[in-house]
């Protein structure tokens, strides 16, 4: 089975819901672990289907920034699933975009102008990791 995770950049809560997945991690390591992609995490990704790895029941893994148009790419992909015969179960889309704040988007827009990067960087994924931390997202 493939999972996708959307959201509107694709590349922040998408992007950490994922890994959450991929690592099996019961709790959000250090922004600092080797094992987060820093290079793709708050980078506008939109219509990129982006590999992120298998999980512990060898699901594939992906990630995919939608710009607001979630609709309009899963309806693609689900016709593609129709016209490749693939069945229903093979592909489950999992839309992120309600575990961002209106602000995110402020911020990942400066991140991707190179504005403070590293700081907003840091402030969102510490933002989600205490989101986590209060049940305010599920595992």
């Amino acid at each position: 089975m493939k999972i996708v995770y959307t959201s509107y950049w694709g590349t922040y809560s998408a992007l950490l819901k994922a890994m959450i997945r991929v690592c099996a991690w019961t709790s959000l390591p250090p922004y600092e672990d080797k094992r987060i992609p820093i290079s793709l995490f708050c980078k506008a990704s939109y219509g990129d289907l982006l590999y992120i790895g298998v999980d512990e029941k060898l699901n594939e893994v992906y990630i995919l920034g939608h710009r607001g148009l979630s609709d309009v790419i899963e309806n693609a992909l689900w016709g593609l699933q129709k016209i490749f015969d693939l069945r229903d179960d093979d592909v489950i889309f999992i839309d992120t975009q309600g575990y961002e704040d209106p602000w995110d988007s402020l911020f990942i827009r400066l991140i991707n102008h190179g504005i403070c990067s590293d700081m907003l960087k840091r402030a969102l994924y510490k933002k989600f990791q205490i989101k986590l931390e209060r049940g305010e997202i599920p595992w």
